[in-house]
């Protein structure tokens, strides 16, 4: 597994995207996150996880740090499977809060306007935009 390096000191949310073999959808779901996130004003990094992708996805990745400075990716040599995906991404996460989403853009970032709210540190998005727990320090 290797990560790149962190783009700032003073990320308030992380978001994790787990990805394996998507190819067709990360760099679309990367950019409107990016995009929406820069919208906002919230100092943010992308952390996408590529679990051993086989379509490309991880030279797609490094293509598309040279136009969004704050993606950073960490790549698994063979698929470990979404827990250990999730639990990478979570693990090089650096900012405040981390927001865990899919890569392959079945969730809308635009959806995280009614969810980000001072409280826990640990955003799920999932069919039911649910709210996780804190992460223990």
């Amino acid at each position: 597994m290797t990560a790149s390096p962190a783009r700032r000191d003073d990320t308030e949310l992380s978001v994790v995207l787990p990805a394996y073999d998507e190819a067709d959808n990360i760099g679309a779901v990367v950019e409107r996150a990016s995009l929406h996130l820069r919208r906002l004003g919230i100092a943010h990094e992308l952390v996408v996880v590529d679990d051993g992708s086989r379509d490309g996805t991880a030279a797609l990745l490094a293509e598309l740090r040279r136009s969004v400075p704050e993606l950073r990716s960490v790549v698994h040599a063979t698929n470990q499977g979404y827990g250990s995906a999730i639990r990478s991404g979570v693990r090089a996460a650096r900012g405040r809060y981390v927001l865990l989403s899919d890569g392959d853009g079945q969730f809308r970032i635009e959806d995280l306007d009614t969810m980000y709210l001072p409280g826990p540190n640990f955003l799920h998005f999932s069919n039911f935009n649910y709210w996780g727990t804190a992460i223990p320090a």
